[in-house]
């Protein structure tokens, strides 16, 4: 076996300011109602029933213009009284009596339409409970002509928990369908970021990570593609954590100086927030002293068999230790002017065109569903379709 090489922390340009705590000042004016409605849901249950409540509102203003303008080849005569209702541009926003035969069509058109999973129409249904029992309506469903004299929720409606149990038992009989052949494996990920690496060569490499400003916007874009997927799919493997979580990291999230009783080994701690499952395990008692988040420790590989890590196809592909340090390093010359980044700053910021936005996450999720042809966007896109032998041949 070789003799393991010291390897050093990450380097002075890559290590966010150690973080100082700042008093919180007190809160004012917060009620109770307040705290339950900000802190009963994770964020990103917030951001999904908000999402689902959205493509609710935005499939019913579509449908009731095709509907009152009788064009489309879908249009049903039965389904014409109901979509051109005087309520129905504001059932979903507040109680009325036609809600629950809206909500039911559309839960309707995701299963028979869209074909989307039995999960997504939980989604839908736990959203506009939580929406409507928001406005104060608990209880079982009792229609009125009046919106004002409804009472109950409308998603305790009969015909909905129906609906709903019946799409489940469907897909159960069906069975679940598999998007993936099979699991990713590391040999995938480092041919697709051999991709990326074959528009990098290696004094531009070296020149991105150690001078300030000093590449043109498309060797800056290429190295970018690069780094960026390298830190996303490696970060992504050993966390093994899911998109929304992984765009939501935060600089601050980064802890370059986290210290083990165990041991001195240099190492990154990264805390993810809200992680899936993250308030069962706290109230089972499972989650520690971590209410908010799990922290990982990433350690740099040991061995330097890979030759020098400064080329990017000896690279190991699933160090996100060095990945995460060059991509941090990377942004930091070549977007931010040499400075340390802010604290708040996302890990992975979006891109217009050639520029970064510092005030907003890249969304993997929403790339994905694009079709791409070169650089990130491609990559990404295959990492959620089924193994072939035509993976490589699409980029």
């Amino acid at each position: 076996m070789g003799k393991a090489k010291p390897t050093s922390a990450a380097p002075k340009s890559a290590r966010p300011v150690a973080r100082k705590s700042v008093p919180t000042p007190p809160a004012q004016n917060i009620t109770s109602a307040d705290l339950i409605r900000d802190n009963l849901l994770a964020k990103s249950t917030q951001k999904s029933y908000a999402s689902a409540v959205s493509g609710v509102q935005e499939w019913l203003k579509e449908t009731m213009e095709e509907y009152t303008a009788r064009r489309g080849n879908d249009i049903s005569a039965c389904l014409v009284p109901l979509f051109c209702h005087p309520l129905a541009v504001v059932s979903f926003a507040k109680p009325t009596e036609v809600t629950v035969p809206l909500l039911s069509e559309y839960i309707t058109h995701l299963v028979t339409v869209q074909k989307r999973s039995s999960s997504l129409v939980g989604v839908t249904y736990s959203a506009f409970k939580r929406h409507f029992t928001s406005q104060g309506k608990s209880g079982y469903w009792k229609p009125s002509p009046i919106p004002d004299e409804c009472e109950g929720n409308p998603c305790e409606a009969q015909v909905i928990h129906d609906l709903v149990n019946a799409i489940k038992n469907k897909h159960k009989v069906e069975g679940r369908v598999h998007n993936h052949a099979r699991a990713i494996w590391i040999e995938d990920i480092k041919k697709l970021q051999g991709v990326t690496a074959s528009r990098v060569p290696v004094v531009l490499f070296q020149r991105a990570l150690t001078t300030v400003d000093s590449l043109d916007v498309a060797q800056r874009d290429a190295v970018r593609d690069h780094l960026m997927f390298s830190a996303i799919s490696s970060l992504g493997w050993a966390l093994w954590t899911r998109n929304e979580e992984l765009t939501s990291i935060q600089i601050q999230h980064l802890d370059w100086y986290h210290q083990e009783a165990h041991h001195d080994l240099p190492h990154l701690q990264v805390t993810l927030e809200n992680r899936k499952g993250w308030q069962k395990r706290l109230d089972s008692g499972s989650s520690g002293n971590t209410t908010c988040g799990h922290a990982y420790n990433l350690y740099p590989f040991p061995f330097d068999d890979y030759g020098t890590f400064r080329d990017p196809h000896k690279m190991p592909e699933v160090d996100a230790y060095r990945h995460v340090c060059n991509w941090i390093t990377f942004l930091q010359l070549q977007y931010h002017g040499g400075k340390v980044l802010a604290p708040n700053f996302p890990l992975f910021p979006s891109f217009n065109l050639h520029n970064i936005r510092w005030g907003s996450t890249f969304s993997t999720a929403s790339v994905c569903q694009k079709p791409g042809s070169k650089g990130v966007n491609a990559e990404l896109k295959l990492l959620r379709e089924p193994s072939s032998a035509g993976w490589y041949k699409r980029l």
